[in-house]
């Protein structure tokens, strides 16, 4: 009974091997491998494994800067942007926001401009998490303040209003609608005027413009292009957040 159960686990667990080994590698094996395949110049083959890797949303700033060299050396630009603006929504490395400046001038890409809501928007990505500690901190510290008066009954008006001030502007920071970004990454992608395949043709574009993304229906987005609202089909775009 013993031998037979032996034999019976034994099974269970070659079974369990092949599996794995058929069906991939845990990620940090695969990151290893593709990192060592780069540092080989072996350029497309890493770049299969980081792409994988990515489908998993498994990556890495550094990753994502080497797949932007890869892609810019197959002259895949729109894609090469794509992981240069990732990058940098990561590092917030002026170097990457240069190179993706450069980029799209060169190859006449719109949309890359940096306006004030987009540098607003870049501080917030990368002070958020402490302007909110700060103020939960603040809005903890007028409660205590409040509970303290009203034990002495001597509440006072101040406090209040502090309270009252620092609330307001933690939920408009933790809700400010920033318009999401989004990078045309098909060669062709044709802009209509609806959400629809049956609307009429705004104008056809190439792939690596940035757009604002204003909205989504269905398989459509609702983007700005040129000061008009026009949609594009979801699978011609790719979002510059994770």
């Amino acid at each position: 009974m013993q031998n037979g159960f032996l034999k019976f686990a034994l099974a269970v667990l070659g079974l369990l091997f092949s599996y794995t080994v058929a069906n991939g590698q845990s990620p940090e094996i695969a990151l290893a491998r593709a990192d060592s395949l780069f540092s080989a110049r072996k350029y497309t083959q890493s770049l299969e494994v980081y792409t994988g890797l990515f489908n998993q949303k498994t990556y890495s700033p550094a990753m994502l800067l080497r797949m932007a060299f890869i892609e810019e050396g197959l002259s895949r630009h729109a894609e090469a942007i794509y992981y240069l603006n990732l990058y940098y929504n990561h590092t917030f490395d002026e170097a990457a926001l240069r190179k993706i400046q450069d980029l799209a001038a060169a190859h006449r890409f719109s949309g890359y401009d940096q306006t004030d809501m987009d540098r607003l928007a870049t501080a917030w990505r990368r002070y958020g998490y402490t302007v909110t500690l700060a103020l939960a901190l603040f809005a903890l510290a007028c409660t205590v303040w409040l509970l303290l008066s009203a034990e002495k009954k001597t509440i006072k008006t101040t406090p209040w209003i502090a309270q009252s001030v620092v609330m307001v502007l933690l939920l408009l920071h933790l809700n400010f609608p920033f318009q999401q970004k989004a990078i045309i990454h098909s060669d062709t992608a044709y802009l209509m005027s609806g959400p629809s395949a049956g609307a009429s043709v705004v104008t056809k574009i190439n792939g690596g413009h940035r757009v604002t993304v204003l909205g989504k229906h269905d398989v459509w987005v609702k983007i700005k292009w040129e000061s008009k609202e026009v949609f594009i089909r979801e699978s011609n775009v790719r979002p510059v957040e994770f």
